[in-house]
């Protein structure tokens, strides 16, 4: 289905003439104010997914340009490969009544079957004119779900990589600014905002918007971002080396549908989905099969190479733990954490238990950065700061000098 989006000042039509032997809809005539006038053209092969999809985007549309009136205009000249007749009037019918479900506005659909002549005033800012295509796709394919990725993955090969431990390999629990933070190193700051049912729903808005969009689910913090216009293979590499330097030369296995659906194949045989590309644009997503791609791929390596796997830090989750070495230190320890929480780093304060076993829940929660307070370091007013990419290694700097280098 090809639609053509024009937000008018006003538009009219009228039926001149028929244009099948017996039209479906009688002949009518009708004038409005401001509307999003939508050209509609329904393609062989059309069906419920595209219909619920461009259902979904009518409404979202107008909800950005706050129209209260769309006007559904039957258009036979935005492709070839045109559906039957009979077919299309019945998708435009649906698409009428599945807009009504998500769009609380008034609806108007201009007759099918006839030749009329329209008039009509645009409007001229970026949004005013847009395309869309939307192919047919499950309508309730969900987002993926939630899991562990600890499936295959010895606990042996999980302690010496410091990953053992519940939650660490769940990107689900990270929160949505490091979601957010993912698209937005792709494509720089986003504003635009979508929202979809079903993964098809939120492949279908991102890769028909003519502007960079993040599409949310119903189960946040998982999101699809995009379009951009790479191939899906480049655009799945870049993102891995942006999750973590360590990836910056993988080559997952993805395999593509013919409805340019494009799965990526881990290592503990799971099928992501994470992305969809048509027409030379890719929309990437949803972001937690990306991070879970990520994560099967760095710990492979890290059972492979014995290496320990460390993601961008400005995508990992925590970016600093901050563990007191004594119940003493703990003062010290809050505030340099506040400290850091105010240079805008997402930190942990570890507490209770033994030191080694602080440092290795710091080391599940991927923190790039593990900042060791003792008395020692509190008298002087110091750190010990460990590097997660740089195993075995520690730097004792003051708090200022510490805070310094962050900032540069």
């Amino acid at each position: 289905m090809r639609l053509l989006y024009l937000h008018a000042d006003n538009f009219g039509y009228k039926t001149v003439k028929p244009a099948l032997k017996n039209p479906p809809d009688p002949p009518g005539e009708a004038s409005f104010g401001e509307a999003l006038v939508v050209f509609a053209t329904v393609e062989d092969g059309d069906g419920p997914g595209a219909v619920e999809s461009a259902a979904s985007d009518i409404a979202l549309h107008s909800s950005r340009l706050k129209v209260g009136l769309v006007v559904i205009y039957p258009y036979a000249h935005l492709s070839s490969r045109l559906a039957k007749p009979r077919t299309a009037h019945r998708m435009l019918v649906e698409l009428e009544r599945a807009l009504r479900e998500k769009f609380s506005g008034e609806i108007h659909r201009a007759p099918f079957g006839w030749y009329k002549s329209f008039t009509i005033s645009c409007k001229g800012h970026p949004l005013a004119e847009l395309s869309r295509s939307f192919t047919e796709t499950e309508p309730d394919e969900p987002w993926p779900a939630a899991s562990d990725l600890t499936k295959g993955v010895s606990g042996e090969v999980l302690s010496r990589t410091g990953l053992s431990g519940g939650g660490s390999l769940s990107p689900a629990s990270w929160s949505i600014d490091v979601h957010k933070h993912l698209a937005e190193e792709a494509m720089g700051p986003v504003e635009n905002l979508g929202f979809g049912e079903s993964l098809g729903e939120a492949y279908s808005a991102c890769i028909s918007s003519q502007t960079s969009i993040i599409v949310l689910g119903p189960k946040p913090p998982s999101m699809v971002f995009g379009p951009i216009e790479t191939d899906p293979r480049e655009a799945v590499s870049r993102i891995l080396a942006i999750i973590s330097p360590q990836l910056k030369e993988e080559r997952p296995t993805l395999e593509e549908d013919p409805g340019g659906f494009v799965k990526a194949l881990t290592q503990e045989g799971e099928r992501l989905p994470i992305a969809v590309a048509r027409e030379g644009r890719v929309c990437l997503g949803p972001t937690l099969s990306l991070f879970k791609l990520a994560v099967s791929l760095l710990v492979r390596r890290a059972r492979d190479e014995g290496v320990t796997p460390y993601l961008n830090p400005s995508i990992t989750p925590v970016q600093s733990a901050v563990i007191p070495v004594e119940p003493d230190n703990e003062s010290y320890a809050l505030k340099v954490a506040r400290d850091l929480v105010a240079l805008g780093l997402r930190v942990s304060l570890v507490k209770g238990g033994g030191l080694g076993r602080r440092v290795r829940e710091a080391g599940r929660s991927w923190a790039s950065l593990i900042v060791v307070t003792g008395r020692r370091e509190e008298e002087t007013g110091t750190v010990v700061v460990r590097r997660r990419w740089e195993p075995g290694k520690q730097e004792v700097l003051t708090l200022e000098e510490f805070c310094l280098k962050l900032e540069s």
